[in-house]
């Protein structure tokens, strides 16, 4: 792969892991965290709770997972596009924030 096609990918990638108007660092950021596995991991961890726990909001899955922001981050995450959906239509109040919350649930 030549220089030019490998920065065009980097230049792709990057957009689908960041927000286009994020700074520079968010993007080195996502890079770095999905090169590790570590995003993957996260992700799959995220699923898992997710499994056991159908229909949670996001701030139950943090507290099972431990993180709820990355927990946060990771429901709507892209590796997860085909695995969770986020139900608005089934929003009910979290037991964690007693706030009204949209769903997650399996798909």
């Amino acid at each position: 792969m030549s220089t030019g096609q490998q920065m065009m990918l980097h230049q792709v990638r990057s957009l689908t892991l960041a927000r286009r108007r994020d700074p520079v660092t968010s993007h080195i950021a996502a890079e770095k965290i999905t090169d590790s596995g570590k995003r993957q991991s996260q992700s799959d961890r995220v699923y898992a709770a997710l499994k056991d726990h159908d229909g949670a909001t996001s701030a139950e899955i943090g507290v099972i997972v431990g993180d709820r922001h990355m927990a946060a981050r990771r429901l709507p995450d892209p590796s997860n596009i085909h695995r969770i959906r986020q139900d608005r239509n089934r929003m009910r109040i979290c037991k964690q924030t007693g706030s009204l919350s949209v769903t997650w649930w399996i798909i």
